[in-house]
């Protein structure tokens, strides 16, 4: 299944997202479902909180590209601390701008072009939206790191380089005029750690930015994460460095929210590591304590408790996973595991007795 993204009129355009039928990018559905490895084995049902916050998604996308910029300042002024998060904990105001971004859609570069145009057309059409600038920013560094890609330098070429440079100083020179201002939205922060992830910015700076994004937008789940990346051995962070970080963040977060912002920056991490708990000293005992209260907090989620579940098997804690499992029943949310077999397997293990 294709996500697409069609210029959408804005009557109807709710009916014309449901009637769509798209999913997001590398999401599997229940209508996905393939028959599991044996005839013994259950069926899963394919399922992800993705069901939720995409059809948000393609709204967003759809007024940008009816070139809707007032509804679009509108929805954004209604983000805030009041502002119901999705299922599975994430925020409206992140998906807001990765849906401006076209970051969760199957996109051709000529299509990206055009949500680029349509960014640049709203910066001109209202001059004072922050919204506006905070889009277009967080569209350009995206762009930049799909152009470079997520290779060290030593494997990134010239002018790969070259162009990544040029669209992370084009998306700081959007954000720049607002920097020593207070109250910024989670937007101008959601770009601003990308840039500076991309840029090398100094480790204070870094940390600056994170604790002003907790003063103004603290829903923005992952600012943790896109710190703790700046502090990866890969780009010049020293070994170590971003687990003292995290463990920092668990211990003294000022909103009493520590472990459940510890278990996003393992979640923000995971890509990174094949095995996140062998490979570092990220602490399972902590993101388990963080993956718990979160799902206490979000009862409804299949997401949750699935990336619970998988970092149980990766850190080898059999009775966490079996009780994951458990409550998954047979729902699988294949955004978190890469396949059914490895879903099998893993619960398989979970249910083995001790040795």
């Amino acid at each position: 299944m294709r996500s697409s993204l069609p210029r959408l009129a804005l009557a109807g355009l709710l009916l014309s997202v449901a009637a769509a039928g798209c999913a997001p990018r590398g999401a599997r559905t229940a209508r996905d479902a393939r028959p599991a490895a044996s005839e013994a084995a259950p069926k899963l049902e394919h399922v992800s909180d993705s069901e939720e916050w995409f059809p948000f998604e393609q709204i967003v996308a759809g007024l940008l590209l009816d070139e809707a910029f007032g509804t679009l300042d509108s929805i954004a002024a209604g983000f805030g601390p009041a502002t119901p998060l999705f299922l599975d904990g994430s925020s409206r105001e992140r998906h807001f701008y990765m849906a401006l971004a076209g970051e969760n859609f199957r996109v051709s570069k000529g299509q990206r072009a055009r949500f680029l145009g349509c960014l640049k057309r709203w910066r001109v059409a209202r001059p004072d939206s922050r919204v506006a600038v905070s889009a277009y920013a967080y569209t350009m560094a995206k762009l930049a790191w799909d152009e470079r890609g997520a290779d060290v330098a030593a494997r990134t070429n010239d002018r790969q380089l070259s162009r990544f440079e040029a669209d992370l100083d084009a998306a700081w020179a959007a954000l720049a005029p607002q920097a020593g201002e207070r109250g910024r939205n989670g937007g101008w922060y959601m770009a601003a750690l990308r840039i500076g992830l991309g840029q090398g910015w100094e480790r204070g700076r870094m940390m600056q930015l994170r604790n002003d994004c907790l003063r103004d937008a603290p829903w923005i789940e992952n600012a943790e994460g896109m710190v703790a990346r700046a502090l990866l051995p890969r780009w010049g962070g020293a070994p170590g460095e971003w687990e003292a970080f995290a463990a920092s963040v668990a211990a003294t977060s000022p909103d009493g929210r520590g472990p459940q912002r510890y278990a996003w920056i393992v979640t923000s991490l995971q890509e990174v590591h094949a095995n996140l708990f062998r490979e570092t000293d990220a602490s399972w005992p902590v993101a388990h304590a963080g993956f718990e209260a979160l799902e206490s907090e979000h009862p409804l989620s299949v997401t949750l408790p699935s990336r619970d579940a998988r970092f149980a098997w990766m850190a080898g804690d059999r009775e966490a996973a079996k009780a994951e499992f458990a409550r998954l029943d047979d729902r699988v949310d294949l955004n978190v595991w890469r396949s059914d077999e490895e879903f099998l397997e893993a619960r398989a293990w979970a249910d083995e007795p001790p040795s």
